[in-house]
């Protein structure tokens, strides 16, 4: 939270207080992970969250929410699968859109953004956000359907602690699947 301490972006921590202003305002969750060490963060932070338009914009429409990765790696863990779940990739930083459910540690992804060489920021933000005033109860089942192929497909869930160490435990197993072990890194992809 520190690193967007110049940002207009009215950011709140992961917690209640955040789902419950959602729900009040009924406005969908700009959920934000990222980390201090990843170069596309600061990218995004530069190109999007300090930009005024797009900071005025979320304000007005979103309750954003921003994680550290290395401050919830339970968090990190849980929506990197779900994103790589709904597009077939993630990664930081990672942008999903969150339903206001009644607890905070079940909000379920409903929708990812993403940004990189892709429609502008801004248009994602609109689009997302008419998506889900159009249907909102919709979007509560997407999400709920969501959660529930991920829980068959993987053991996720949106428990606790037992559930974080169980995502944490998968996520270095299927790390470890992914190692180069001929050219080093991870995947098939080109590495830089």
């Amino acid at each position: 939270m520190r690193a967007a301490a110049d940002q207009a972006v009215d950011w709140f921590p992961w917690g209640e207080e955040a789902f419950a202003r959602a729900r009040e305002l009924a406005r969908p969750v700009l959920l934000d992970i990222g980390a201090s060490w990843c170069h596309f963060c600061h990218v995004m932070d530069a190109e999007c969250y300090r930009d005024p338009e797009i900071a005025s914009y979320l304000n007005g429409n979103y309750v954003a929410v921003r994680v550290d990765a290395d401050e919830r790696p339970d968090l990190d863990a849980r929506y990197q699968s779900a994103v790589a779940q709904l597009t077939g990739s993630s990664g930081w930083p990672l942008t999903a859109f969150l339903a206001p459910t009644e607890r905070c540690t079940s909000a379920e992804p409903t929708f990812r953004g993403a940004p990189r060489g892709r429609p502008g920021f801004l248009q994602i933000l609109t689009w997302a956000r008419e998506l889900y005033q159009s249907s909102p109860e919709s979007r509560l089942d997407d999400g709920r359907r969501l959660r529930e192929n991920l829980a068959a497909r993987t053991g996720w869930s949106a428990g606790g602690a037992a559930d974080a160490q169980g995502a944490i435990d998968r996520a270095a197993s299927d790390l470890v699947d992914q190692v180069d072990r001929r050219n080093g890194g991870f995947g098939e992809f080109p590495k830089s």
